[in-house]
């Protein structure tokens, strides 16, 4: 939704074009990447080599994901709410919600919400506070 209907808007603009680019170029990689992941999830290799080039697939997506999103969410996302009227604003956000309900169905976001948990506790990654790093004294522990 974003390459349809924020990034356009700034190319227009003339404003962040070069973030733009950069974000969309993000955005192709990622589709490539998930591309790569998905095929070496269902080839189900058990060997080492597998996994150790989807950790690397991986690695490659995370690297590139959360930089990508915090700069959407501190630049780009804050300076789009400025380059449109509140009208717009609210207009796109319901394009937004018919286009996931479209995608997903009726309470599409809540259900993939509810899968993706299921999946977290299942590799063991849902406990956020398993991440917190814990201190007693001067002394880190894991």
């Amino acid at each position: 939704m974003e390459e349809h209907y924020i990034f356009p808007r700034f190319i227009q603009e003339q404003i962040y074009v070069n973030l733009v680019c950069t974000l969309q170029e993000q955005h192709a990689a990622a589709t490539k990447l998930t591309t790569l992941i998905l095929q070496v999830a269902n080839q189900g290799d058990p060997y080492m080599q597998g996994r150790q080039y989807m950790a690397h697939l991986l690695s490659l997506y995370k690297q590139m994901y959360e930089p990508h999103e915090a700069r959407e969410d501190t630049v780009l996302f804050p300076a789009f709410q400025k380059l449109v009227t509140p009208r717009e604003f609210e207009k796109l956000g319901e394009k937004f919600e018919e286009i996931e309900e479209t995608m997903f169905g009726k309470d599409g976001f809540q259900t993939i919400l509810r899968q993706v948990e299921q999946l977290e506790k299942a590799l063991g990654i849902y406990e956020l506070s398993q991440y917190t790093p814990h201190f007693t004294g001067k002394h880190l522990h894991p």
